[in-house]
Order: C-alpha cells, then structure tokens, then sequence
C-alpha cells in the first residue's frame, strides 16, 4: 500500500512539473533583443520601468504601466512578445469604467513590426492578472 501512494505522488510531481516547465521561454540566445529595446519600447507605452532580469528564459520587467498602476510582465526575448501581465490596480487612479484589455493589447506590440514571432512559441494570447 505504501509503495502505492509513493508511485501515485511521484507521477502527479512529474505531471505536475512537465505543466510548469511549458510556460518558460524557448528563444535561442543568439536571436534575443538587448533589454534596453524592451525598455524603450515600454517607455514609449508610459510606464516607469523599475527592472528587467532574466527568469526561466523570458524576459521579467516591473514597474508601472502610464496610468500608475503596478505591472509585472514576461517578454519573449527575441520577439518581445507579451507572455503574461499581471496588473494591481492602483485605485487613486481607477475608474469604474476602466477597461484593460486594450492595454494587454497595446503591450503585444513588438518592437520591430516585421518581426515574426518563432513558430515554437507555445502560447498567441498572453496570461493576464488584474488586481
């Protein structure tokens, strides 16, 4: 019985991390922009950028987006393509009215209009968060 349950949980472990792993950034580092592209391109949106480090293969940037709110955000390097946003509501500034879609849309522009997005990238529409 023992032997049982120690197989069941080491199975839902490595399910449960091959479902992690698919969410990292698969961009070969030859083809990656410089960080200060990514930089500029958020400034030119507004935002304030605080940092921008690598993580999992992606590009992490913190700071807050032209209506002061808190943003965390995942980049592709190559493409800088928009993976997932997460957006605390900053409520001095919010209205009720208020709709961020066009925002996660604005910020899935790439830097360079004809730059296509690699074909492996697993995921078109990127993860969002608002608090």
């Amino acid at each position: 019985m023992n032997i049982k349950s120690t197989v069941i949980s080491l199975s839902l472990l490595l399910i449960s991390g091959s479902a992690l792993a698919g969410d990292d950034c698969k961009d070969p580092v030859d083809q990656w922009q410089p960080q200060d592209v990514l930089r500029q391109q958020l400034e030119e949106q507004g935002w304030t950028v605080q940092s921008i480090k690598v993580d999992d293969g992606c590009y992490k940037v913190k700071g807050r987006d032209a209506d002061d709110h808190r943003v965390k955000a995942e980049f592709t390097p190559a493409s800088l393509n928009l993976m997932e946003i997460e957006i605390k509501i900053n409520r001095a500034n919010a209205s009720v009215n208020d709709d961020y879609r066009h925002k996660i849309q604005r910020y899935n522009k790439p830097a360079n209009p004809e730059q296509i997005p690699l074909k492996d990238s697993s995921r078109t529409k990127p993860r969002v968060t608002i608090e």
